[in-house]
């Protein structure tokens, strides 16, 4: 079953590098396996870059199993902040979506998970946001 609040979506599925089973509608990524681990949202010189949400958290609950990815469209996301209507928003240790803001520092570098097409006024909350992953700062390879 799929979490999608309206329009098309891009889905892939992939292994999970550990238990997903509480991870529903937040940011994951591909680590350095190939496996589908939780997004910290790092900043610094080598961020770790998202790939999408957690889409079905049924059977996630051990590493090797198959879990499903939303990757493009407009995601149902986990907020770990008040965020603003229309920021562009990125991912917090937790794998939540926060608003953006600018990182300090020459080597501070960051990717930006999308832009958030609702207001969220507090943790936890779940809105929609229109994915669009990009870097701010020097382009990532991780």
């Amino acid at each position: 079953m799929a979490t999608v609040l309206a329009g098309e979506f891009q889905k892939r599925t992939g292994i999970c590098s550990a238990s997903l089973a509480s991870n529903l509608d937040l940011v994951h990524r591909v680590d350095s396996n190939g496996e589908i681990a939780l997004c910290d949202g790092s900043v610094g010189a080598s961020p770790q870059k998202p790939y999408g949400t957690l889409i079905n958290d049924q059977r996630v609950d051990a590493q090797g199993k198959v879990c499903e990815l939303q990757i493009g469209g407009i995601a149902k996301c986990v907020a770990g902040a008040a965020i603003t209507r229309g920021a562009s928003v990125t991912v917090n240790s937790a794998g939540k979506v926060i608003d953006f803001v600018v990182p300090t520092g020459a080597s501070n570098y960051i990717w930006i998970f999308g832009t958030a097409l609702d207001a969220a006024s507090a943790v936890n909350e779940k809105i929609r946001v229109e994915v669009g992953i990009v870097p701010f700062g020097k382009p990532q390879t991780t």
